[in-house]
């Protein structure tokens, strides 16, 4: 390791002309740590890197002694992860100093929670199926280079964007589901089979225990595992015509690109039909193996974690395999696993009980559930210029949690490019806050979602959630998402939030989907509680329905001066509509070009 001391000088010979050199108190030293993904050893120089594991442990015994900020350069290339790199109050550097993981040169560090398929047979030649061992390992996900494969189904997908096409529900009731016979694939058994069904603004992943005709001819009864079956929002606001597919038989493959999982074997069994036929090469494609690649984890809010900085890295292929056990059924957004005791649904990165630390630059792609996810009582952090792209469910989320957490506040989002979300999960938006004070979301450019583009807020009365003080969405562009749940937006929100500001964003193709139920999509929506919010100066560009307000409670918003050229929307009498201007196709007025102009994420 090599010390390096900071000084006015080290950072700018003119400003160090114009300043006295700092006194010893005030000067900080660093201590640099350098890991590569072949490093070996203790030494961690940048002559001979170590692990990141060995890294971790040479920084947390310098974190302890509390007279150095610390910085682990991370050399270019692809890093293994056989468990959780996580940070704890041990990892915290006494003292008020800072920790970094960063970037140590161009070629960017990959960690990777993944594991690459080896030994690949033919199984059958005839439907083109290979197959190959992956162990012990059980995965909801396959990655082919860069492709993310898909999990058998019936029928097959033909539309990426709205995972279509599916098949029609009869009917619901408050455990089961009855579906016209003709409908279900002839396939030798159910075991292991789920139903993937949408109603409204919920995507349930449902394990099938049982499939039975009914008394009406043609109908057959579709009876699912607990918990799934017994959760009370199972068959809460169905979807009035309501749509499905099956996933997750061999039966199901064939068509380019679907794998198959046989866990009833030892070892596993993976199957995979190739897009172009041939037998994937080694390595070729990867499977997920670890939930959470990266954890920061304070003690408490009172204890927290602080003045940490990860940038520079990239984070891919991380596992997520509760709704095998459990199923899949959220109340929202898919936040929490109600059919696991409202657990929280995990990210690929996560922050628990920090404060005053930045995520900056990184890319997190390829993942079996959330991208970022900030949870708990968090306070300053500073989420900037990263890209997530190609989630199971969401894409940056901060959950305060219940009641007793709400403490979530001065949290910048800035600069964010986020796509694609929700490809396993579609109620997932692509950023998301529930209970936030003083906080800024500002130019991410939000991009092909099936449900909510930005979502926030998690009340649904006008009363005093904490949450109250002055929050602003501006600058973001959004497009392209709500294209297949209902019941959302570009810009969703939910509870009081008095002060809050909604500005100079640009949303545009938000338009109903043919899957979709009778519930609204708007390119601003402000739900139940909404008060004290003020809209204005945004372009509504081709949305079904520029604004939404109208779910009591709703009163005192504001929505002023804005530019739409689609229909206005509904919005209730309680509120103040004025000075907004109906346009032409894309005939926008210079103030409302400026608007798109400055859009989106900034160089």
């Amino acid at each position: 390791m090599r010390k390096r001391l900071i000084t006015a000088g080290t950072i700018s010979l003119a400003v160090a002309a114009s300043l006295l050199l700092p006194t010893a108190a005030e000067a900080t030293t660093v201590t640099d740590i350098y890991a590569s993904p072949g490093g070996t050893g203790t030494a961690c120089t940048v002559v001979a890197p170590c692990s990141i594991y060995q890294a971790k442990t040479n920084a947390r015994a310098v974190a302890a002694i509390g007279t150095d900020d610390i910085v682990v350069h991370l050399f270019g290339g692809t890093y293994w992860m056989t468990y959780t790199l996580n940070l704890d109050m041990t990892d915290q550097p006494l003292n008020g100093h800072s920790l970094t993981y960063e970037n140590y040169d161009s070629n960017p560090p990959i960690l990777d929670s993944g594991q690459a398929v080896t030994g690949w047979t033919l199984h059958d030649a005839t439907a083109g199926i290979y197959q190959a061992s992956v162990g012990a390992l059980d995965f909801r996900q396959i990655y082919d280079g860069s492709t993310r494969g898909i999990r058998a189904r019936y029928p097959n997908v033909t539309d990426a964007a709205t995972a279509g096409p599916y098949l029609t529900v009869t009917s619901t009731n408050t455990s089961t589901v009855t579906v016209p016979t003709a409908d279900l694939p002839s396939i030798s058994s159910y075991s292991g089979v789920e139903m993937v069904k949408l109603d409204n603004w919920r995507d349930k992943h449902l394990r099938i225990d049982s499939v039975a005709a009914t008394s009406t001819p043609g109908q057959s009864e579709v009876s699912f595992m607990s918990p799934e079956s017994s959760n009370t929002l199972f068959g809460s606001f169905p979807q009035p015509t309501s749509y499905y597919f099956l996933e997750n038989s061999y039966d199901f493959i064939d068509a380019a690109g679907e794998w198959y999982l046989d866990t009833s074997s030892t070892p596993h069994t993976l199957y995979y039909k190739p897009a172009n036929g041939l037998a994937p090469a080694d390595g070729q494609v990867i499977v997920p193996r670890g939930q959470t690649t990266m954890q920061l984890y304070g003690a408490s809010i009172t204890n927290p974690m602080t003045n940490i900085t990860v940038k520079g890295l990239t984070f891919q292929h991380t596992n997520w395999t509760q709704p095998n056990q459990f199923g899949y059924v959220t109340g929202q957004a898919a936040i929490e696993l109600t059919t696991n005791g409202n657990s929280t649904i995990p990210g690929a990165v996560q922050m628990t009980n920090v404060t005053n630390s930045t995520f900056e630059n990184n890319t997190i792609r390829d993942t079996g559930a959330q991208g970022l996810l900030v949870f708990g009582n968090t306070s300053g952090i500073t989420v900037d210029h990263n890209t997530v792209t190609d989630t199971a469910a969401g894409g940056i989320y901060f959950d305060s949690g219940t009641a007793a957490r709400r403490t979530s506040e001065n949290q910048t989002v800035t600069n964010n490019t986020v796509s694609y979300v929700g490809r396993d999960y579609s109620d997932a938006a692509g950023i998301l806050t529930t209970f936030i004070n003083n906080s800024t979301l500002s130019h991410n450019d939000i991009s092909n979602g099936r449900y909510s583009g930005i979502s926030m807020g998690w009340s649904w009365n006008d009363g005093d959630t904490g949450a109250s003080n002055y929050n602003t969405i501006s600058g973001n562009r959004i497009s392209n998402v709500m294209t297949l749940l209902d019941d959302g937006a570009d810009i969703y929100t939910l509870g009081k939030m008095a002060g809050t500001t909604i500005s100079g964003n640009y949303v545009s193709n938000t338009l109903r989907s043919s899957w979709a139920g009778p519930y609204n999509v708007a390119g601003i929506y402000l739900d139940n509680g909404s008060t004290g919010k003020t809209v204005e100066g945004n372009v509504i560009d081709n949305v079904t329905a520029s604004f939404f307000a109208y779910n009591p409670p709703n009163h005192d918003n504001y929505i002023t001066d804005n530019w739409y050229n689609s229909a206005l929307g509904t919005i209730g009498t309680l509120n103040t509509v004025s000075g907004n201007t109906a346009v032409t196709g894309s005939a926008w007025p210079v103030d409302a070009q400026a608007v798109i102009d400055n859009a989106g994420v900034l160089p």
